[in-house]
């Protein structure tokens, strides 16, 4: 794939400083490969993480619905911050951004990640690495590895 054919951008959102520099730099991606007649759109996701496997615990006492209420609260009130800062950055250059929000029911944060590249037939996923400790800062997190293993098109790594 060249630089030169990009259409579509998907950045996985969850919040973190290293997702929210990610979607800076598909933004200004976005930015230097935007032209007429096709412009660069970029799409930000959040990915709620719900796993049905905690259901399997309800038995032992876990309340999976309770946990799963509370992840959609936590990713509303997340997007309603995350998504109008990105979305306000990317206005200052033209830049479309659509914002979708998807949950794991069906499969891992990187299966559904992976899925809606499919679907959304998108040529470039960036993607942020985290990382807290100076050790971490050394590896790449386990959702980014994934990504950059099992999808459909490029991925950048941005740090």
């Amino acid at each position: 794939m060249a630089l030169s054919t990009i259409s579509k951008i998907l950045v996985p959102i969850d919040g973190s400083e290293s997702s929210m520099r990610a979607a800076n730099a598909a933004i200004e991606l976005a930015r230097r490969y935007n032209e007429e007649p096709s412009p660069v759109q970029v799409i930000a996701l959040h990915v709620i993480d719900i796993n049905p496997k905690f259901r399997l615990f309800s038995k032992y006492g876990f309340h999976y619905s309770e946990y799963e209420k509370e992840a959609q609260e936590a990713a509303q009130k997340g997007t309603a911050e995350w998504f109008p800062k990105i979305k306000e950055k990317a206005g200052r250059y033209n830049i479309s951004v659509k914002s979708e929000v998807t949950d794991n029911s069906s499969a891992s944060v990187v299966g559904e990640i992976v899925k809606f590249a499919e679907k959304e037939k998108v040529d470039l996923i960036v993607i942020g690495t985290r990382g807290q400790s100076e050790f971490e800062k050394l590896l790449i997190g386990s959702v980014t590895s994934g990504v950059s293993v099992y999808a459909p098109c490029s991925v950048m790594i941005v740090k």
